[in-house]
């Protein structure tokens, strides 16, 4: 989950505290996001005591035929802990971290939006 700290003017970005958990690990960090409406959203960690480092983007491409009710979504998050044993760990974890967010991403669009309306086409990759 997150909420956000602070704004930036123009709607850029803002400031948030974000969470993550996962087979028993649970941390708060603050995060930079930016905001390239509509197609763009990145965020950048900051002082966290867990990861050294942690990054996320997510890319909103068109849907089939240009079908303005859906989307394609493009998913990349990089991250590394300060610890090296659980670097060791996640890595065997990546995929499962991965999909375990977008989930939750899914989630709050169903709350936001309500269900998906969905053209069939399959995604392009």
């Amino acid at each position: 989950g997150g909420a956000p700290l602070a704004r930036e003017g123009g709607g850029g970005g803002l400031t948030a505290e974000l969470s993550v958990g996962f087979k028993g690990l649970s941390e708060k960090y603050v995060s930079e996001v930016a905001l390239a409406r509509p197609r763009r959203i990145t965020a950048t960690t900051r002082d966290s005591s867990l990861f050294s480092s942690l990054s996320s983007e997510w890319e909103f491409r068109s849907g089939p035929g240009g079908d303005a009710n859906c989307c394609w979504l493009d998913f990349k998050v990089n991250f590394a802990f300060r610890n090296p044993l659980y670097n060791q760990v996640a890595a065997a974890f990546k995929s499962e971290v991965a999909s375990k967010m977008v989930s939750a991403f899914e989630k709050r669009c169903l709350v936001l939006y309500g269900p998906p309306r969905s053209s069939g086409a399959s995604p392009p990759f």
